[in-house]
């Protein structure tokens, strides 16, 4: 009984196999109509989707980096007035935002000449970069009013 049904599982195999069966031949079968015209617009949407992404995100950092730059020189304004102590303070704070404020710089040259799978990694990194020098000039701010 076991044999029957090995000997019709392999009837069923060397059937299926015919002359126009592609197995073993190190041809790839022609790829249906339209399948191919589908993935080149499924990638270009994916291009077009990070590119309105990036956009986006330029628009919002052209709207809050003068923000940031303008506490920075207020800081810096504070820092000249300000007594021995208070001005070392300043000037650390001040060395860390412009360590984050140049690294951001950095990532944005970046991102510009990015590839479509590289963008959306730096995209992140650069809302992360953008919210955390955001909180550190605000901290600074609201320390040395």
């Amino acid at each position: 009984m076991r044999s029957l049904l090995l000997l019709a599982a392999a009837l069923t195999i060397l059937a299926a196999c015919s002359k126009d069966s592609h197995a073993g031949s190190g041809t790839m079968p022609p790829v249906p109509a339209g399948v191919s015209s589908h993935v080149s617009a499924a990638a270009q949407q994916a291009k077009n989707a990070i590119a309105s992404t990036v956009a986006e995100f330029q628009r919002s950092s052209r709207d809050s980096l003068p923000s940031v730059d303008g506490k920075i020189a207020e800081l810096q304004k504070k820092a000249s007035a300000a007594t021995e102590s208070a001005k070392a303070e300043l000037e650390k704070a001040l060395a860390d935002l412009d360590e984050q404020r140049k690294a951001l710089d950095e990532k944005i040259s970046e991102l510009s000449s990015a590839a479509p799978e590289k963008a959306e990694e730096i995209l992140s990194q650069l809302k992360s970069s953008l919210a955390g020098l955001k909180k550190t000039a605000e901290d600074a701010a609201a320390r040395f009013r």
